[in-house]
């Protein structure tokens, strides 16, 4: 299929076209400087760093049941990598029925919760408890 050539704008058209392409920019613009203070206030906020054995707590909400789970950090999960990877690379035999999940961009720890299980909960959620449990408690 041949296309016509398109015919040549007037100094209208340029002037409206440009008017349209400038409220693009500018709005694009702002948009860019809305996401970085955003970016910036986050990192402020970045989650601790943990270790194995460290002592966490998250609330987690469930069918309208807001629940404070307490556990200790069995394995660092680095980012881009799912949990399963991180299981074998510590050496350690767990039961990942409640860390599903693809993967995180972020680094994330598998918790141990007493009878409950071993979670796989967000980062930026997690807050240190005083003291220091052993990594098989």
């Amino acid at each position: 299929m041949i296309h016509a050539p398109n015919p040549p704008m007037t100094k209208a058209q340029h002037l409206a076209l440009g008017a349209a392409l400038l409220k693009v920019i500018k709005r694009n613009a702002r948009e860019i400087r809305t996401m970085t203070k955003k970016s910036r206030r986050k990192n402020l906020n970045a989650p601790e760093k943990f270790e194995p054995g460290d002592r966490v707590q998250w609330q987690s909400q469930a069918s309208g049941y807001t629940l404070r789970k307490t556990g200790v950090v069995l394995c660092v999960v680095m980012p881009n990598e799912p949990p399963a990877v991180a299981v074998s690379r510590n050496a350690l035999t767990l039961d990942l029925r409640r860390a599903k999940g693809l993967v995180r961009n972020h680094r994330s720890y598998l918790v141990r919760v007493d009878e409950r299980g071993v979670y796989w909960p967000r980062a930026n959620k997690l807050r240190r408890v005083p003291g220091r449990s052993p990594v098989g408690a």
